[in-house]
Formats: C-alpha cells, structure tokens, sequence
C-alpha cells in the first residue's frame, strides 16, 4: 500500500494510550532500513534500547517504499527533534519525521 493522509487514525487500538497523551502518528522517513518490521520501537537516540524508553512504535510500513512507515510517537518526548532512532533487533536505523500525520 502507499500511504497517504488517509492513513490517519489506523494504528492499532492496542496502541492506543501506550505513548501518552501526546501521541500522534507520523511518516518516518527511513534510513537503512533492511530489517525494519511493524512493531519496532522508536527512541530518541543510540544510547537507548529497552522498550520502556521508546517513544513509539511502527504500526505501517509502504510496500511500495520500504524506507516510509507509519508510528505512533509521543510528540511531547520528541519535541521539536526531526531525528530519531527505530530498532530492529540488535541494529537500529535512522529515522526522521517527515511529517506529522494527526
């Protein structure tokens, strides 16, 4: 699928509540990204790795461009910061926000 604006409000309701109240889905722009999966964990940086450090989480990935996904992000974490780290088992992948999506 390619995503779009469309796409708003489609994370999985299991997510709902798990980044707290300033949750928002966002396209992530990503680097490098072989191994990157539906439910790898976003962080802030390379120094953080346990899941309850993680700022969101993938719920969607472009088939038709494996470097665009969709999370939700607690927006009031990441602040004003357009960089951010998604692991995938042991290696981690660039992120950026591309744009916010709600």
């Amino acid at each position: 699928s390619t995503l779009t604006n469309d796409d708003k409000g489609k994370a999985p309701s299991y997510l709902s509540g798990r980044f707290g109240r300033k949750e928002h889905i966002v396209r992530l722009k990503l680097s490098g990204n072989f191994g990157v999966e539906v439910g790898n964990f976003v962080f802030r940086d390379h120094g953080e790795s346990s899941p309850l450090a993680a700022i969101g989480s993938i719920f969607e990935i472009d088939t038709n461009d494996r470097s665009t996904a969709l999370a939700l992000l607690d927006t009031s974490i990441s602040g004003n910061q357009t960089s951010l780290i998604v692991r995938h088992g042991t290696a981690a992948t660039h992120a950026r926000i591309e744009t916010p999506e709600s």
